[in-house]
């Protein structure tokens, strides 16, 4: 299993709002994404992202996501 990053509490950001916590932790838990019938990821070593004012998100390593059913879209974020 993969080691989970450490709180990132240390960028620059953090000074304006010391309150604000961005932590990622290994889920303990085996994590499947299915679509109707479909199995998109399967994982039993995704992170689970934790940040002030935002809802939690998992995230999967690319070897557990279906890759041959993703499409490129022009979408990006930051």
């Amino acid at each position: 299993m993969v080691e989970a990053p450490k709180s990132s509490g240390s960028a620059p950001g953090f000074a304006a709002s010391p309150g604000y916590r961005v932590d990622m932790e290994a889920s303990p838990n085996r994590i499947r994404l299915k679509i109707g019938d479909e199995v998109i990821a399967d994982s039993t070593n995704a992170f689970l992202m934790l940040e002030t004012n935002h809802k939690d998100v998992y995230y999967f390593p690319r070897a557990d996501i279906r890759m041959d059913l993703m499409a490129r879209s022009d979408n990006t974020s930051f």
